[in-house]
This record gives structure tokens, C-alpha cells and sequence, in this order.
């Protein structure tokens, strides 16, 4: 990954169906932003389906349709999916039921396996140096600490944010 696509959306949850997924679908094949669609039992062989790299159904509910409101059910699939995006579509459905939606995207962060096997401590200081702004790399308390706060009352008028945990990267890009 170099420093120039650090900040670009990998892989994308559409959290739609019809014909605005499809339009969403051919923005991603365009952009070159890998897709995760999902669908209900009565849509597994829809085009948005079909279109998409990746597809999981939808949590079944009583009501049809209902599993698209299901917003823990979406974020599981994201998660399971490692998507590292949203539409905006995702975070104005929370909004109805006041849940807020938002993406911790971490950037280069110390854990106890970052450099075990891929390069000497130096190297990877000096890669850290050459990318941050702010000095050092992060460590998993960083992160903690961003979830932590979005979980928060204080950030009870903050969603659809992609918040970057990253030392500056992306500003200095």
C-alpha cells in the first residue's frame, strides 16, 4: 500500500437494492472499490446480487424487508465482510432509529505483531517518520480511546463519519 491510496475506500458495504444498488455497484467496478451487497431471502438471485463481489443475506425478520433497518445486522456483516466503508444510506437509517453509524479506521499502529516477521524496528520507525505528521506511531490505546468516545454521549451528534486514527497520514496526503 503506498501513501497515495491510504486513504482510499477498499471495500464497501451497499446497503441498498434495486436499481440504486446497481447504480452504486457500477460507481464501485469504476473506481475500483471492491463491493459487499446484501439481499433477503426473495433477492439472492437479484442483479445487485449478482453485480456485487461479495453478497450475505440480510438478518431474517418477520416483516419482509425489515432486514435492511437491522443496523446491528449490517454492521455485523461489514465487520464480517471487512468492508471499511458504508454508504451514507447505512447511517441515515440508524439516524431514523437514533442509532449513529460511523468507521474507526485505523492507520499504522504498533501492536505486538506489526513488525514480527516483515522488517527490522529501524526500518519500520523510519517508515513511520516518512508518512506521520505527529511523532511516533499510534498503539491500540489510541484507537480504543476514538471507540470509546464515539460511544460516548459526547458524540451523540456525530455519524456517517469515517474517523482516521492515523498520526496525520491522511493530512498530509
Amino acid at each position: 500500500m503506498t501513501i497515495n491510496n491510504l486513504r482510499k475506500i477498499q471495500k464497501i458495504l451497499v446497503a441498498n437494492r434495486g436499481e440504486i444498488a446497481c447504480r452504486v455497484l457500477r460507481a464501485c467496478k469504476s473506481l475500483g472499490i471492491r463491493s459487499v451487497a446484501v439481499y433477503s431471502r426473495i433477492e439472492k438471485s437479484s442483479l445487485h446480487v449478482e453485480m456485487a463481489d461479495e453478497a450475505y443475506p440480510v438478518p431474517e425478520h418477520e416483516m419482509p424487508g425489515y432486514g435492511y433497518l437491522d443496523i446491528a445486522g449490517l454492521v455485523a456483516i461489514g465487520a464480517k465482510a471487512g468492508v471499511d466503508a458504508f454508504t451514507r444510506y447505512t447511517a441515515s437509517m440508524g439516524g431514523q432509529h437514533k442509532i449513529r453509524v460511523n468507521c474507526v479506521r485505523p492507520g499504522q499502529i504498533i501492536t505486538p505483531g506489526a513488525t514480527r516477521g516483515t522488517m527490522e524496528d529501524h526500518v519500520f520507525k523510519a517508515m513511520f517518520d516518512l508518512t506521520q505528521i505527529l511523532d511516533g506511531p499510534g498503539h491500540p490505546i489510541d484507537v480504543a480511546n476514538v471507540v470509546l468516545f464515539l460511544a460516548s454521549d459526547d458524540a451523540r451528534f456525530v455519524t456517517g463519519e469515517i474517523i482516521n486514527i492515523d498520526g496525520g497520514v491522511a493530512a498530509k496526503i
